[in-house]
């Protein structure tokens, strides 16, 4: 009895285990992973994020596989983009089961053998999934060389409590250059809770260390910090002399584009003069390192000064007029630039007041780095500072001519011939080429419109005022011009206006058949106050099958040169074949994909995204506001972007699928999305023979969004009133 009834357990047994065999999938391995491999790189957004479902669904096990698939450099490019695209899918909002699972795989990654290449992939990933799960592999990589730097950086970019006690804790534990990282890494942090470590550090022995300390210091701006920062004022322990330093940026905001950090020698006005000193750069190189030294200051709006850079371009490493407008560079010759290391350099200032005549020498006394000629202020006081860097001044010494100052300069003084309107050579310019139709201002490119190229029509580049394409490069160019670039999204061209859901069609991917078929180009013309590009398009289905029409008038306007760049773009939508359905879809709308360092993540990404209602970077994304504002270095200048939202727009003010990644959309019709909806909550419906209008304006500026003046230039395109799209046939 006994033993059959161990019998019977026994053949239970085997039959449970057999059921859980038969109900248990097959796993996953190698060739699924290989499978989905083939699929990259994707055409559009659509295949993009279906690639990335797909690798979340493989589960644990075949996430470690693809992430295992990293070697060494030069790695595959399907491998890392599959991996970006899994990590853009796990990181989409409400994904936290998915994220935490791709993030911990990525730490997987860093806790094997892999190659050094392998980690550092997989810890710039792990800046856009990465939480407190990712903290521990990535602190352990931060004593390792090569990997230091971008563990640190990932670390900050997690931002977790967990992420800055790491550093913190690292910071007292490391030594030589992972040290200095790790220091440096805590300033960009902002992390509070680092001063007390960082006081001490500011008044060690080690001058690199001290340095570190004090840029870290200063980039928090916490007060406790303020006394030390004074006391570092001291140069070298066997130096009793002390220095100026300036430690951090002012709240001084100056009413014309110019640096925000002057510091003037007091009783000290003069004609000529020679000016020396020692100077000291503390931030650390990221392409645009630089000081000021000022001379000839009358007032707040009007003097000149020389900005010592690491990288010369339209508005670094020059002598500057700033003369009640924006600074103006006045520089006849220049070199590319210096080398501000961790070092004092000699700075000399010479000034004839007589001739005109300005040189800037830099280390070498023998040969200037810069030179000028130009008499609009022949007396004025004399200082040093900078736009936001930070930096000490010793040892200064000025020999000239005392001056009593005399009366208050003119804000209509003749300008140097630099200070031209954008005008003066023809204003904008719109010129009809074989395949697109060419934009320019003041004779200089400022965007091209293309309409054969693509699925829509688009613009590409897009020049702002400091003379640089503030849109990605790519897919309009490939290879070493766009190596900087991410290869998602393949349908992001520039600056575009459509949508992904119009009668149940995809217009906002690439390649699955729908199109915007431009019809003609209605009037293309041009003076020298403004621009405008009109013209008729055809929406048709991937079998040619009209689903609408649309009408564009796109107008340029004339600004002055170094001023912001203006475009409008106002677009009806008419529902020439019957309804007219714009569907409820993230996927849309008027929108712009940004330089990679205008970025708020990725490799290269040093940017911001702000809002009309102060949302910034990944808090934009799904909200409501009159304005979007994408802001970032380009070629060491900052650059932003702004898309407007006219009021008399349909659901103004609009909801921006705004991502960190470089996308910035204005859509009113993802409610779904946006505000967790029913679907098709957002769906607007024109009906048959009737259209539908939108207004945007597009404003290119120099400098972050209150630099910029975004808020101003909004309200004054706020208060315009609509302009009917012509109906004048060409």
């Amino acid at each position: 009895m006994g033993k059959n009834r161990s019998r019977r357990r026994l053949l239970t047994l085997v039959a449970s285990v057999c059921l859980v065999a038969a109900l248990t999938p097959p796993a996953r391995g190698a060739s699924s992973v290989a499978q989905l491999l083939e699929r990259v790189p994707t055409d559009n957004a659509a295949e993009f994020e279906d690639v990335g479902k797909a690798l979340v669904a493989l589960g644990p096990a075949g996430v470690r596989e693809l992430a295992g698939r990293l070697g060494e450099e030069p790695q595959d490019a399907k491998v890392c983009f599959a991996l970006h695209g899994l990590v853009d899918y796990a990181g989409r909002p409400g994904a936290e089961a998915e994220r935490t699972m791709v993030a911990e795989a990525l730490c997987d990654v860093l806790r094997s053998d892999a190659p050094a290449a392998a980690k550092s992939y997989a810890l710039n990933e792990l800046r856009l999934v990465g939480k407190g799960e990712s903290v521990g592999a990535t602190k352990a990589l931060l004593s390792v060389g090569g990997l230091c730097e971008p563990a640190a950086q990932t670390l900050v970019s997690i931002g977790t409590p967990g992420a800055l006690e790491a550093l913190r804790s690292s910071a007292q534990g490391l030594g030589g250059k992972r040290r200095l990282t790790v220091l440096y890494a805590l300033g960009r942090s902002r992390d509070r809770g680092a001063v007390a470590l960082l006081t001490k550090e500011a008044r060690g022995k080690d001058a690199a260390v001290r340095r570190a300390a004090v840029y870290a210091l200063a980039n928090i701006g916490a007060p406790e910090a303020a006394d030390v920062l004074r006391e570092a004022a001291k140069e070298d322990p066997e130096r009793d002399n002390k220095a100026l330093a300036l430690f951090g940026s002012s709240a001084y905001s100056p009413k014309v584009r110019s640096p925000k950090n002057i510091n003037l020698l007091k009783e000290a006005t003069v004609g000529s003069f020679v000016l020396d000193m020692r100077a000291l750069s503390t931030n650390k190189e990221y392409g645009h390192r630089d000081l000021c030294f000022f001379f000839g200051y009358q007032d707040p709006s009007h003097f000149y000064y020389a900005h010592i850079a690491s990288k010369a371009d339209a508005h670094a490493h020059s002598i500057f007029l700033v003369d009640g407008k924006p600074r103006v560079s006045i520089a006849t010759s220049r070199t590319k630039g210096v080398t501000w290391d961790d070092q004092w350099h000699a700075v000399r200032i010479v000034r004839d007041a007589d001739t005109g005549k300005i040189e800037v020498y830099f280390d070498d006394m023998s040969k200037p780095i810069m030179i000028a000629e130009d008499k609009h202020f022949t007396w004025g006081r004399v200082g040093v500072g900078s736009f936001d860097d930070t930096g000490m001044f010793d040892d200064i010494r000025l020999r000239g001519d005392l001056r009593e100052p005399g009366p208050p300069p003119s804000s209509e003084a003749a300008a140097p011939a630099a200070v031209e309107a954008a005008g003066a050579d023809g204003g904008v310019k719109i010129t009809e080429l074989e395949d697109v139709v060419r934009v320019e201002l003041g004779g200089a490119l400022l965007t091209e419109y293309h309409y054969k190229d693509a699925d829509r029509p688009y613009f590409y580049p897009v020049i702002g005022p400091t003379g640089v394409n503030v849109t990605r490069d790519w897919p309009m160019k490939e290879g070493d011009e766009a190596k900087d670039e991410q290869r998602d999204h393949k349908h992001h061209r520039g600056l575009w206006f459509t949508h992904g859901a119009v009668n149940g069609h995809d217009f906002w991917s690439e390649g699955r058949g729908p199109r915007i078929a431009q019809n003609r180009i209605v009037r293309a013309s041009s003076d020298r106050s403004s621009g405008v590009i009109e013209t008729e398009s055809t929406w048709v289905t991937k079998d040619g099958t009209p689903i609408c029409t649309d009408r564009r008038r796109h107008i340029f306007h004339a600004t002055s040169a170094g001023a912001a760049r203006m475009m409008d773009i106002e677009i009806t939508l008419r529902a020439t074949h019957g309804k007219l359905v714009l569907g409820d879809t993230k996927e849309g709308s008027m929108a712009v994909r940004v330089a990679p360092t205008m970025r708020v993540k990725g490799k290269v990404g040093r940017g911001h995204l702000v809002t009309s209602e102060g949302r910034r970077d990944g808090q934009a994304w799904g909200k409501r506001a009159r304005w979007c504002d994408a802001y970032g270095p380009v070629n060491g200048n900052v650059v932003g972007i702004a898309i407007f939202d006219h009021p008399s727009n349909p659901r103004h003010p609009t909801w921006w699928h705004a991502r960190t990644y470089g996308l910035v959309a204005a859509n009113p019709f993802g409610v779904h999305y946006f505000e967790k909806k029913p679907a098709g909550a957002g769906d607007l419906t024109v009906p048959d023979g009737e259209e539908v209008r939108f207004r945007y304006r597009i404003l290119v500026h120099a400098g972050d969004e209150k630099e910029g003046e975004v808020e101003k230039h909004y309200r004054a395109f706020a208060d315009e009133k609509r302009a009917d799209v012509t109906e004048d046939a060409r």
